[in-house]
């Protein structure tokens, strides 16, 4: 890479120790790009495996970004005493929560719970984005269309990541403009 003159580097962690040593690597030769290292935040000790080699990195992770969002993750951390993951712990909260409100409306509307009425509810209502789910501590909006199926509606406003920079082992939401706390820094050392 070094070789090649490259100004960024781009990838999608699939193992948190291997991407660090990448990262701690690229640092130690004066590797002069930029690196976005999608999904690097999902581990929960990725700083005590970089340290301050991530300064700069790009991500792309789910974070407790509202009030309602970090009330949860306090609640939580008490609760559980272990810090919450916003991928693990918030978007499974709103998962469930979406899910316990499709089976409610399931049994209200063929009278029984039970596989075959989850699935023809989940076609009809879910999937077609007859019903979304808005009280979500993570994503403003879970919801389907015919198009999006399997997956949930992408962008601003429904099923999005936010794109944060790290400095200091803390991350600054760059994007979107609703949650943006700073702007991109090019570090020092880049191009």
């Amino acid at each position: 890479m070094k070789n090649s003159d490259a100004s960024v580097i781009a990838g999608t962690v699939s193992s948190p120790p291997s991407v660090a040593a990448l990262i701690k690597q690229a640092r130690e030769v004066n590797l002069k790009a930029l690196m976005i290292a999608d999904g690097l935040g999902y581990a929960g000790d990725w700083y005590k495996m970089t340290g301050d080699a991530s300064n700069g990195i790009l991500d792309n992770v789910p974070l407790f970004a509202t009030d309602k969002a970090k009330k949860f993750a306090t609640d939580f951390k008490a609760k559980y005493n272990i810090e919450p993951s916003a991928a693990a712990a918030g978007q499974v909260y709103d998962w469930t929560r979406f899910f316990i409100k499709a089976a409610n409306e399931t049994l209200k509307e063929y009278g029984s719970l039970n596989s075959a009425n989850l699935l023809k509810y989940g076609q009809e209502k879910v999937m077609t984005g007859k019903v979304a789910f808005d009280e979500g501590i993570i994503m403003k909006q879970l919801k389907f269309d015919e198009t999006s199926a399997p997956d949930p509606i992408v962008g601003q406003g429904n099923y999005i990541f936010p794109v944060v920079q790290y400095f200091g082992g803390k991350e600054t939401v760059i994007w979107p403009s609703e949650q943006k706390s700073a702007v991109l820094k090019m570090p020092d050392f880049a191009k």
